[in-house]
């Protein structure tokens, strides 16, 4: 039975996914599985796909309203900006400027420079100010040129920009900005929908077998190719760090394992990452992500494994408090402008 031409229904697998990256980005800096790069993929891979929301038809459209450009924009500040704030407001009064120097922090404050972990929601910010104007222009232009309604043209356009931005950036001295892969995201999203709309999803979706063997075979490129693994096979790539030092082939790969992980949601895979613990931890990677780094320093043992549990497991409680409190703050607020709209 083919799926309906729209479809609303959040996809729960891409969360736990994005449980996966986070558990990779801390095993990563407790020198375990140094795929850090490879995580950050994911992670834009996810954010690019889900800005489409290729669940929807010409979800897109929204950004031909000014409005909802700004309600986008005022989404996004309100799931990142109070988490960020708070940790480095937490870290400065733990730790003074013993951890970030003064003159770091006062950049940090307004994203005017990357430092340390930082960095990705420095180039996070960054992508979700500029790509909105991209969508605007592409639907704008949309309207008038039938062939870029066509999802599989959307799919091209996106990765041929993702091509040109990162030749851009290669050459401009700008290499650190990572919105090529948010833009193969996007185009991983058009994809998507192109077989949805299609009604081939059903016809992939019966071939669990082929779905869960392409998916494994994706998570055990990711541990094969972790330099202390790949090096022992293949001296000279000792120090080489695929995910940083190959990120057109990463960004290609994780894509295709983002939208590998929308099709195929039925099968054992699928079922794993929509379970309650990974949903947990998807639902907190942001702040384990701001907090874990600060800890690595006062939680390393001798021993990396038990580094990784004791610097993750403090910071998915703290994250779970962190969350928590944003929640309550988030309901209060909401709540008071609602009844003073209301005249209450």
């Amino acid at each position: 039975m083919s799926l309906p031409s729209v479809q609303t229904k959040r996809c729960v697998q891409l969360d736990g996914l994005r449980a996966v990256a986070i558990i990779l980005v801390v095993l990563s800096h407790t020198d375990i599985l140094v795929q850090g790069g490879v995580a950050n993929s994911i992670f834009l891979g996810i954010s690019g796909f889900l800005f489409i929301n290729p669940f929807r038809d010409n979800y897109e459209a929204r950004f031909r309203s000014p409005v909802n450009v700004f309600r986008f924009y005022l989404g996004r500040a309100v799931r990142i900006l109070p988490a960020y704030y708070i940790v480095l407001l937490c870290v400065f009064l733990i730790t003074g400027f013993s951890v970030i120097p003064k003159e770091d922090f006062i950049k940090i404050l307004y994203f005017g420079e990357p430092y340390m972990h930082l960095w990705y929601i420095h180039d996070l910010v960054r992508i979700y100010l500029v790509v909105p104007a991209f969508m605007m222009l592409y639907v704008i232009f949309s309207e008038r040129i039938k062939i870029m309604r066509n999802d599989l043209f959307g799919a091209g356009f996106f990765a041929l920009l993702a091509v040109f931005v990162l030749f851009v950036l290669r050459f401009g001295f700008l290499y650190d900005f990572y919105l090529y892969q948010f833009l193969f995201g996007m185009s991983a999203a058009y994809v998507f929908r192109f077989i949805r709309r299609s009604e081939r999803i059903s016809s992939l979706r019966n071939n669990k077998a082929a779905g869960t063997a392409l998916i494994l075979l994706f998570y055990l490129s990711v541990v094969l190719t972790a330099e202390p693994v790949l090096s022992r096979f293949i001296p000279s790539y000792s120090g080489i760090f695929i995910g940083w030092d190959y990120p057109y082939i990463t960004s290609i790969a994780m894509s295709c394992l983002v939208l590998l992980t929308a099709i195929y949601t039925d099968n054992i895979l699928g079922k794993v990452l929509a379970s309650k613990p990974m949903l947990f931890i998807g639902k907190l990677t942001l702040p384990i992500y701001l907090i874990h780094y600060f800890l690595l320093d006062r939680l390393t043992t001798d021993y990396r494994i038990l580094s990784f549990i004791c610097v993750f497991g403090v910071s998915l409680i703290l994250s779970w408090v962190l969350n928590f409190i944003i929640d309550k703050l988030t309901s209060m607020i909401t709540k008071k402008c609602y009844n003073q709209g209301h005249g209450s």
